[in-house]
């Protein structure tokens, strides 16, 4: 996502009075630099992010991921595609033509150019201002849970998208007339380089639309307003849950099915954060650009600063094509949920695959699990109190995959054994329940329930009584 400079930097200047000798190619400066950094590594780097995209698209619409918070992510997807599509068809491919001196492949870049150029700033603009809205959904998921459960359900999602979609489009729909190719006179021939000249409409030359509607408005709507939006939104969440997560008392806190939607709702928060400050970062040199062109004049720095202005330009560019690929590993590193539905849209069962993206949410190891004592407290219903302590070495030895592995083994008086995965059982506030007073063959005695590991070893031991 570019917010931060136009798609295009569009400046062929041919004069009018060219002899036949001046009909040939002039390439950009530092050309070599510009071909490796935008047309190869921008390239590559770009289809990773089609793929981390579509992925993305593909795993956050399914049934047990959708959500409002994952349709926003999910257009942002959509738009972030489309943005690096005609960043390639523009940027990469016009020093491709000038490197390899493509001239057939020069016609029809300046053919669709016009229609690129357009479909870029409406995917620009679709961008941002669906990374805006998704961060005011989890403010008010964070700061304000009644309010979003009023404002923020899917419906509310999809009109709020429409609406992103729509506002888009008619903003930049005079793009698609910003542009025009005219035939040089001085190359008349149509054979030569210089022989159609890309230059401004007159609707973009005119001095109250490039005045009020490409200055103004355009960098108040896609500069400042959302840059500025987005710093202080996600300054208020950052320290929301740098609040909760210090009030969080793991030893006096009930595990519940209420908490663990909670913490769902940590995570992806967490995960928009990263992303918005990522935007920013990416985003931030494109800012300060912008002040200076308001500054110091575009012109100014052009021929004052040529070399800092022509490599900012493209290190803008060349972040812009970074943050629009990113956002599928910052999903992958940090949504539990997400690596879940990786592991069964392109696991297919091989355990490799499994093994290197884990389901298992390592925050919670992190979070919980730190401490070298640790004693958890289950509901009690009114006949039986269920009180569970693990040993030292269980606390200390911080692994979920082990974790993983024990089982809580029930013994029966029938020979009938049980077994549950503690962490299944801990997340829902209850282990395996046996009531002795209703058991036949318990003959009101205590009903024993260890705890074993993949091994069969007795870890430790949980004890019921009635």
């Amino acid at each position: 996502m570019d917010v931060l400079v136009n798609i295009t930097d569009l400046t062929p200047t041919p004069t009018t009075s060219a002899t036949p000798d001046e009909c040939g190619l002039e390439p950009h400066d530092f050309l070599e630099v510009k071909f490796f950094l935008i047309s190869v590594v921008g390239t590559l780097i770009g289809l990773f992010g089609l793929f981390g995209n579509a992925t993305t698209a593909l795993i956050l619409t399914r049934p047990s991921m959708r959500n409002p918070n994952n349709l926003f992510l999910t257009a942002l997807a959509v738009f972030d595609s489309c943005l690096l599509i005609t960043a390639f068809f523009i940027y990469a491919m016009e020093y491709i033509i000038e490197y390899t001196a493509a001239f057939d492949l020069y016609v029809a870049w300046l053919t669709y150019l016009r229609f690129a150029f357009a479909l870029s700033h409406i995917s620009q603009t679709g961008s941002v201002y669906i990374t805006v809205a998704v961060t005011i959904e989890r403010y008010l998921a964070v700061c304000h849970p009644k309010r979003s459960k009023m404002m923020c359900g899917p419906g509310g999602a999809a009109w709020t998208i429409l609406g992103v979609t729509t506002f888009a489009v008619v903003f930049n729909c005079t793009k698609f007339f910003e542009l025009q190719v005219t035939v040089n006179p001085s190359c008349p021939d149509g054979s030569n380089w210089q022989s159609y000249i890309l230059l401004p409409s007159a609707m973009a030359s005119n001095p109250i639309y490039q005045q009020v509607y490409s200055l103004w408005v355009t960098n108040f709507v896609m500069v400042f307003f959302p840059f500025l939006t987005l710093l202080l939104f996600n300054a208020i969440i950052a320290y929301t849950i740098r609040q909760s997560l210090e009030k969080y008392d793991f030893h006096n806190q009930k595990i519940s099915s209420r908490n663990e939607l909670k913490e769902k709702s940590r995570e992806a928060t967490l995960v928009l954060v990263i992303i918005v400050f990522i935007f920013l970062g990416c985003n931030f040199w494109g800012f300060v650009l912008t002040l200076l062109e308001r500054i110091m004049g575009q012109e100014t720095l052009m021929v004052d600063h040529h070399i800092f202005y022509t490599f900012s330009r493209e290190a803008i560019n060349f972040l812009a094509i970074i943050n629009s690929s990113i956002n599928f590993v910052i999903y992958l590193l940090f949504g539990k949920d997400f690596r879940k539905e990786l592991v069964v849209v392109y696991g297919c069962g091989i355990r490799g695959i499994s093994l290197r993206l884990p389901v298992q949410d390592k925050f919670v190891i992190w979070r919980h699990w730190k401490r070298t004592k640790s004693r958890l407290s289950t509901s009690a219903t009114n006949r039986t109190r269920h009180k569970i302590s693990l040993p030292q070495t269980l606390v200390e030895h911080a692994n979920l995959e082990g974790l993983e592995q024990t089982r809580f083994l029930a013994h029966h008086e029938d020979g009938l054994q049980t077994q549950v995965s503690p962490i299944h059982a801990l997340r829902n506030g209850s282990i395996p329940k046996f009531d002795p007073l209703r058991d036949s063959n318990s003959n009101g005695r205590p009903c024993k329930t260890s705890i074993i590991d993949d091994n069969g070893t007795v870890v430790c031991t949980v004890t019921e009584f009635p």
